[in-house]
């Protein structure tokens, strides 16, 4: 019997397995990103992508006003808790700036809809099938947003929106869509 919690029967230190435990739950809770996304000052790489309605958006197109491409999961609770917010800075800011959502699990869209037409969400929801932006912009967690100007180049990432957020990018999508082309 191990004394102080210094071994265990089978001869391996507690605190070795205790190190080892608290490693394996901090990579499958998320807190690596395995590289990460995308940073501010690289250009946001063009996609094409159907919505919820069977329009196709490409990048590029939508690049005539600043732009917040977010990336979701209908099984994500964080991005389902932003989702306020962001219909409010779409509120605050239309004809200024514009949202697009990625959903990267397109197998859902039924549950999509469901969600898209229960909080009247009026970005379009775009489907990413087989996660090609996902992998493109180097999501490894959810959610995550960027914001994109009218030259292509991305100029912040977010995780999370919450409050504070929100007003952060709400102020940085008002002063890139006063400035000139």
């Amino acid at each position: 019997m191990p004394l102080y919690g210094f071994g265990s029967s089978d001869g391996v230190p507690m605190t070795l397995r205790r190190i080892s435990l608290a490693l394996l739950l901090l990579t499958v809770a998320g807190c690596t990103r395995g590289g990460g996304p995308l940073e501010a000052g690289r250009t946001a790489p063009d996609f094409r992508a159907e919505d919820l309605t069977g329009r196709t958006h490409y990048l590029n197109a939508e690049l005539a006003q600043p732009l917040v491409l977010t990336f979701f999961a209908t099984w994500c609770l964080p991005c389902r808790e932003e989702i306020p917010l962001l219909i409010d800075l779409h509120k605050k800011l239309s004809g200024r700036a514009q949202i697009l959502c990625v959903a990267v699990d397109p197998e859902n869209k039924g549950k999509l809809r469901v969600l898209v037409d229960g909080l009247d969400i009026p970005y379009p929801m775009l489907l990413d099938d087989g996660q090609k932006i996902m992998a493109a912009y180097g999501v490894a967690e959810l959610p995550v947003t960027f914001v994109i100007d009218r030259e292509g180049l991305i100029r912040s990432q977010y995780g999370p929106i919450g409050q504070i957020e929100a007003s952060l990018l709400a102020a940085q999508l008002t002063k890139l869509a006063g400035e000139s082309r």
